[in-house]
């Protein structure tokens, strides 16, 4: 395929299904027919490749430590990961997995309940909670709503985990984690076990 100056019924299908194969890359169609073209072309997709919505309900939970901060950061999101980097955090290690929260997905959050992000500016502490005792401790603390991080399980079902809440009084952390490795983390630093704040998956399911 060649660029062309006009584009004309041929030229257009055979860009639209030249992006549909993902035979040539977005930036390469719009080199070769304009972005007015290419967006037109996308339009006459099927809503599947039009809307490049995510494939899989559940997303990872991931783990960040900052040392400076002594803050574990529990996020399900690209802009907590993008937060956490920003912030100098470290990255440590997958969580497990929830339940995405767009409502495509809304099958799959049936059972569940949110699973929301708080910020102290006092304390530099994210806290991850899905329980009405975190969130209320959260704002008594004077805690700053940020999110919602995903949807956690409401009771274990199979393939799940517990999403245990740990607190530190010295480090003024609080450490949401599901793994072995993390909680053994948490004691061996000197926190305190608080609750389960609810389930999620420690692999992702693989869908039939």
């Amino acid at each position: 395929m060649t660029k062309r100056d006009e584009g004309g019924a041929p030229f257009f299908d055979e860009l639209a299904q030249g992006l549909e194969s993902s035979a040539i890359s977005r930036r390469k169609a719009i080199k070769l027919g304009g972005s007015a073209l290419v967006a037109s072309a996308l339009a006459s997709l099927s809503p599947s490749r039009a809307e490049a919505q995510p494939k899989r309900p559940f997303k990872a939970l991931t783990l960040y430590w900052s040392p400076d901060r002594q803050d574990n950061f529990t996020t399900g999101t690209k802009q907590g990961r993008n937060d956490a980097i920003g912030a100098g955090y470290q990255y440590i290690r997958n969580e497990g997995y929830c339940v995405r929260t767009s409502r495509r997905w809304a099958q799959w959050q049936k059972g569940t309940k949110a699973l929301k992000l708080y910020w102290s500016e006092a304390r530099g502490d994210n806290f991850t909670t899905a329980t009405k005792q975190g969130k209320a401790d959260a704002k008594a603390a004077g805690y700053q709503f940020i999110r919602t991080e995903g949807y956690v399980y409401r009771k274990q079902r199979r393939g799940t985990v517990p999403l245990k809440l740990y607190w530190n009084p010295n480090r003024e952390d609080n450490f949401t984690t599901s793994t072995q490795q993390g909680e053994a983390d948490a004691k061996a630093a000197g926190y305190q076990f608080i609750r389960t704040e609810g389930y999620v998956y420690s692999s992702r399911p693989q869908l039939k």
